[in-house]
């Protein structure tokens, strides 16, 4: 691992995300771009690939250090996401994350989390994903009810992701997420309900629910345009919510974002960066950044994405190439802030921007009053308090945060 240490050196930690596409077979509500049933040997090619990309933005980087301002920048969170990233073997993620290390210079309490699914999870493989250095693991469970597993197209049963979570203690895994959905089709409160219990019952120390959302070009969205899908009913969907939201609390997970619950001291640290406008950088097809408030996107095309790395260019897709400006800044860092529980500080808005919040959205205060008084929003008013949406704003969290875009 590379020195981090320097006299005088000006350092910035970032988030790095790495995108592994790669799937057994894609799930009929996924609109995440994934690739499903490749041959091995086109899984190898891009791992490689994806450590020259590393390295190519590393030299980018150290080309550019009178444009990032800091004389160092440090990974101290790693995202490896997908796909399914437990489809590869421990080997090649010890190969990967050892090829990143031998570039960047990497903290040693580095949170390093990993996605997984419970069919592709074996007891060898997580004891060499800890060999690697990843020291948070996220399950994507999605349900406990074999039924609803098969109708949204998950090769996994509930025993099985039962198991994946206790193999996952029994190698080591201190830090282990459990994804699931609600929303989905035809599940009831009840259904749910059960979900959770046996979610808990696991004692994870990270939960993330989401509320099934209808991609185009998915499996679902087809059924759902020919009317063949049992959409769950809005109230029920809410229900769901708020119920997790009651239920989780009472049993030691605080809720800090929208989406997601944590046992004191397990909040993910990487996804934070994206709700509090820090620095990440992406690498693999697909993948965002977002570096001193330049935002870019890599190449969606493998092939194209290869041929650049081949050539030795960073794979980035010029289109999505954009500087935020400083009122751009302003809004994303309250639109993203208001996602967490604790919504956003005035004095950081303050520090940030040079400029105090309540001064900026003067134009906005007969609407945001409006929020306060229906009881979905609030703040105090100070330069050192806070503005946050309230658990009664969180139905309508999308259009409050609208308002500052």
């Amino acid at each position: 691992m590379m020195t981090i240490n320097k006299a005088n050196q000006i350092n910035r930690n970032i988030g790095l995300y790495i995108h592994l596409p790669f799937c057994q077979r894609k799930c009929s509500y996924c609109g995440f771009l994934s690739l499903a049933n490749q041959p091995q040997t086109l899984i190898q090619q891009y791992l490689t690939n994806l450590l020259v990309e590393s390295n190519l933005q590393f030299d980018e980087l150290e080309r550019n250090k009178d444009i990032s301002e800091t004389d160092q920048y440090i990974i101290d969170t790693i995202y490896i996401g997908g796909g399914t990233p437990s489809l590869i073997n421990g080997k090649d993620m010890i190969t990967l994350l050892e090829g990143i290390r031998k570039k960047w210079p990497i903290t040693e309490t580095a949170e390093i989390t990993m996605e997984s699914n419970p069919n592709s999870l074996t007891a060898e493989n997580m004891h060499a994903y800890l060999k690697a250095g990843v020291n948070r693991l996220s399950i994507g469970v999605q349900s406990f009810d074999d039924a609803i597993l098969e109708e949204i197209g998950r090769l996994h049963d509930a025993k099985s992701a039962v198991s994946a979570v206790g193999m996952a203690k029994d190698a080591g895994f201190a830090n282990i997420n459990i994804d699931l959905m609600f929303g989905l089709p035809g599940q009831t409160l009840q259904q749910w309900e059960a979900t959770l219990h046996t979610a808990v019952s696991l004692e994870p120390t990270h939960l993330s629910l989401y509320t099934l959302q209808i991609e185009e070009g998915t499996k679902l969205y087809h059924d759902y345009k020919a009317d063949k899908l049992p959409m769950v009913d809005l109230d029920v969907d809410r229900a769901c919510y708020h119920y997790a939201i009651k239920y989780l609390k009472s049993n030691g997970y605080n809720q800090y974002e929208i989406s997601n619950f944590a046992k004191e001291n397990y909040v993910c640290k990487h996804n934070l960066k994206y709700w509090s406008l820090d620095d990440f950088l992406g690498i693999g097809i697909n993948a965002s950044s977002c570096l001193a408030g330049r935002r870019w996107r890599n190449l969606t095309d493998l092939n194209q994405w290869t041929s650049q790395i081949e050539n030795r260019q960073l794979p980035i897709d010029p289109v999505s190439m954009h500087q935020d400006s400083f009122r751009d800044a302003m809004g994303i860092f309250v639109f993203t802030g208001l996602r967490k529980k604790e919504g956003i500080s005035l004095e950081e808005f303050k520090s940030r921007f040079g400029v105090e919040f309540f001064k900026v959205y003067a134009d906005r205060m007969v609407q945001l009053k409006q929020y306060q008084l229906q009881g979905q929003m609030d703040w105090s008013d100070s330069i050192t308090g806070r503005v946050w949406i309230t658990e009664a704003g969180i139905d309508h969290s999308n259009e409050i945060m609208s308002e500052f875009v």
